[in-house]
């Protein structure tokens, strides 16, 4: 149980995992509220704003969602006046008549009662959040994202299955290294997917120079580089590109599997005109396959973000670990004091 538990907890942190969301993220994700980021991380208020119901405006209903009352607050951690006003004489009172079987059972189906009341709002609103989000068409890498977060689990399966050894509560230099290389990878990988399948993400990428968008003037699609087939076109655009010409390799959200290289930004009258020369995703033949290149006249977005993933780099085996990082680990034996957690 404690490896799948470490599984899920550490899959959490994989960017663009969908294993363990929390419902306050994924809202927050799609919908903006009239509130601040730290009150969207209230399951109610956020609720309330895209559901106002009998309050009229969102302020309102999320102002009316924050009473603990008749809303009692979600998550793990229930309202501090409940806890002693309530829960706390119940369980004082189960622990004096700890002798008497009766009265016990008694107390304890009141604690019960009385947790179930704080917790069942959140069970709802956690199923009517469910709702919501199941209202919008989902992106086009949603499914591949998917995919990774089912190899991981059983890749998983198969670990614990083989492997009866205690896992060490803190990883080795090695492997700590090389999750730290595979989050960073799947987090520029997960912002490029979500870029590419939302414009108002791609927008943010266009703001800060790292992407442009445009309408493509002119276009060359049969021209040749020897014997390699390399189109050129020209988009105009009124963004700010900061892109250098001559180094950047920059994809399309249309046309993922195609490379473009910037070979010139010039200056026209309200705005700039971009050259691009194309590579790949124009099939095997002689000629581009149709649609494989920009037509003039057509709108495209192109950005330094990708979606391809970097490989792995070499990283030493456990019994070269550098001197730097504390060399060969030694072998780990599970002790008492590695069950302790820090709230303990």
């Amino acid at each position: 149980m404690g490896k799948w538990l470490t599984f899920y907890a550490d899959r959490f942190q994989h960017p663009g995992s969908s294993l363990l969301v929390p419902a306050t993220a994924a809202l927050s994700a799609h919908w903006a509220t009239g509130q601040s980021h730290e009150e969207d991380e209230h399951l109610g208020t956020i609720l309330a704003w895209l559901d106002t119901g009998e309050h009229g405006t969102g302020s309102d209903a999320a102002l009316a969602a924050e009473d603990p009352v008749d809303h009692p607050p979600a998550g793990p951690a229930t309202d501090p006046t409940f806890d002693n006003t309530v829960l706390a004489p119940l369980i004082r009172r189960y622990h004096e008549n700890v002798s008497s079987r009766a009265e016990c059972a008694r107390v304890e189906a009141r604690i019960e009662s009385a947790l179930r009341g704080q917790l069942i709002g959140t069970w709802h609103m956690v199923w009517r959040a469910i709702d919501v989000l199941a209202s919008l068409d989902p992106g086009s890498h949603v499914a591949e994202r998917w995919g990774d977060d089912l190899d991981a689990f059983t890749r998983t399966a198969e670990w614990i299955e083989n492997s009866p050894a205690a896992q060490p509560k803190r990883d080795a230099a090695v492997t700590a290294a090389k999750r730290l290389y595979e989050l960073e990878r799947a987090h520029a990988r997960y912002e490029a997917q979500r870029a590419f399948d939302d414009p108002l993400v791609m927008a943010e990428a266009r703001m800060v120079g790292e992407a442009f968008a445009g309408t493509v003037t002119a276009a060359e699609p049969n021209r040749r580089v020897g014997r390699s087939l390399r189109p050129l076109i020209t988009v105009e655009t009124t963004d700010q590109v900061r892109l250098t010409a001559g180094e950047e390799r920059l994809c399309s959200p249309t046309r993922i599997r195609q490379k473009a290289e910037l070979l010139s930004v010039s200056e026209l009258r309200g705005g700039l005109e971009v050259v691009l020369e194309l590579s790949e995703g124009m099939g095997r033949g002689p000629e581009p396959e149709p649609g494989s290149v920009p037509e003039v006249g057509e709108q495209v977005c192109y950005s330094r973000l990708t979606t391809k993933i970097r490989p792995m780099p070499q990283f030493p085996g456990r019994a070269d670990t550098p001197w730097t990082h504390g060399g060969p680990p030694a072998d780990y034996v599970p002790t008492d004091e590695d069950a302790v957690e820090e709230w303990q």
